[in-house]
């Protein structure tokens, strides 16, 4: 999270559902808290996806 941005609002850095500033799915945070629990959700969501390709692999310790 950041919000070292020139509108000085806060951002998860590495959200993949923004394009560019300003335009749809740049989405802000009033707090840094809410940003953080945000990417945490989004975090969640990525490795309910992940989980099941995780299960196939002989070693799943990463």
């Amino acid at each position: 999270m950041s919000k070292n941005y020139v509108d000085k609002k806060w951002r998860i850095v590495c959200d993949p559902r923004r394009t560019d500033l300003g335009a749809p799915g740049d989405f802000t945070f009033p707090s840094r808290d809410a940003a953080a629990r945000a990417e945490f959700e989004l975090a969640r969501l990525e490795h309910e996806k992940l989980s099941p390709w995780l299960s196939t692999l002989k070693d799943p310790q990463l």
